[in-house]
This record gives C-alpha cells, sequence and structure tokens, in this order.
C-alpha cells in the first residue's frame, strides 16, 4: 500500500506543477479555465501530502475525483469544447497530464477497494480464535 501511496503523491505532484506552470496561459485563453487549473493544482497538492501522511477515503476520492475531472476537461476541450474554449492541439504537457492523471484514478482505485475489503479473520474457522488459556 505504501507504495501505491508514493506513486499518488508523486503523479499528483507532477500534475500540480504542470497545471500551476499553464495556468497563466489558461487565464488568457478563458478566466475560469486557470481558476479551474489553480484550485485543481493546490487540492492535488493536498492530497499528495494526505496520501503520504495519512491516507484517507476522503483523499483517494478528492484525488480520483480532481484527477477524472481534469481528463474529462482535456479531452472535451479538444473534442466537443468547452463554454467560450476550443483548442486544436493535443499538446505535449496535456497527454503527460492525461498518462499522470489516469495513474492517479488507478492508485484510488486500488486504496478504496483494499481499504473496502475486511482484513482475514485471525484464528481458526469461523474466525474464533484457537488458542485456549
Amino acid at each position: 500500500m505504501r507504495a501505491t501511496c508514493y506513486t499518488a503523491a508523486v503523479a499528483c505532484g507532477l500534475l500540480a506543477v504542470i497545471h500551476l506552470v499553464l495556468a497563466p496561459d489558461s487565464f488568457e485563453d478563458a478566466t475560469y479555465l486557470g481558476v479551474l487549473f489553480v484550485v485543481g493544482a493546490v487540492l492535488l497538492l493536498v492530497v499528495a501530502f494526505a496520501v503520504l501522511l495519512r491516507p484517507a477515503t476522503w483523499a483517494w476520492l478528492l484525488g480520483g475525483a480532481v484527477s477524472a475531472g481534469m481528463f474529462l476537461g482535456f479531452v472535451l476541450s479538444r473534442t466537443t469544447g468547452l463554454p467560450g474554449f476550443r483548442e486544436d492541439s493535443w499538446d505535449p504537457a496535456g497527454l503527460a497530464s492525461l498518462v499522470l492523471e489516469l495513474v492517479v484514478l488507478a492508485a484510488a482505485a486500488r486504496a478504496l477497494s483494499s481499504s473496502a475489503t475486511p482484513p482475514p479473520a485471525r484464528g481458526g474457522p469461523g474466525g474464533r480464535s484457537t488458542f485456549r488459556g
């Protein structure tokens, strides 16, 4: 599980950096896009620290939701377009972001599925201890 946390934290950190670097251009394209880039980057930094310090369900859900939103926003902006904005190029930074977003989604899915599975019962059949003292 620790490897999943480290992987997600690195992916979230890289995504945050990419979005903060691209934010100024996004503000020029459409103000709301710039705001979304900055807010998304800040939320991903929160997720990165949370999964490193004390992984919790809320952090995995937030990381998954932000990554899914960013993924969807990128694809829509290049296909159907977004309100007041449409991009024609599939730039390398955007493609790298797609990969990182999928990494965060996979890590979140793994962490959430493992936390939903109860630990195996200790002891003998029926989960009862075989120790008789």
